[in-house]
């Protein structure tokens, strides 16, 4: 019991810093500790901020279960009522929420382009004109009389 109540207290310091996901461990291992189904409560609360942070739909999943687990774990409680209430609007927030897009896996290249497609790219037209630099003119240079450079006549 001594156990569940230091992962609970800590559980709590973590909740208070806003690191939702360990908190969320440390009320389950305290609820394995001692059994005490209000412990479900705390971890489902901590994954559900957890979503309100990420939005990742993962995130609520186990709060889902957590709050179905505490109506059959406590079927006396008078947070029964509550727990299917919120069970409820989580499975609207998760039919709600836009599919999430996986990150690209580390070192993935792009899809390389068939020769074939590359060349129509190339022949396309482009939307802007081709600019063409001119070169400087071949042949001598012209300077202008009194100048300043070395030799010119000083006034």
């Amino acid at each position: 019991m001594e156990r569940a109540k230091d992962l609970y207290a800590r559980g709590q310091l973590a909740f208070e810093g806003g690191h939702f996901i360990e908190a969320a461990h440390l009320f389950e291992g305290a609820y394995e500790a001692s059994r005490r189904p209000t412990l479900l409560w705390n971890t489902a609360l901590a994954c559900r901020r957890q979503f309100e942070i990420d939005g990742d739909t993962t995130h609520l999943r186990r709060p889902r279960a957590l709050y179905q687990n505490f109506v059959d774990l406590a079927p006396n409680s008078q947070d029964r009522e509550d727990a299917t209430k919120k069970a409820a609007e989580i499975d609207e927030m998760i039919r709600r929420a836009p599919p999430r897009v996986p990150p690209p896996e580390q070192g993935a290249r792009p899809p390389s382009l068939h020769r074939k497609s590359l060349r129509q790219l190339q022949r396309r037209p482009r939307p802007y004109p081709t600019v063409r630099f001119l070169r400087p003119p071949r042949g001598p240079r012209f300077t202008v009389a009194g100048g300043c450079g070395p030799g010119s006549p000083v006034s």
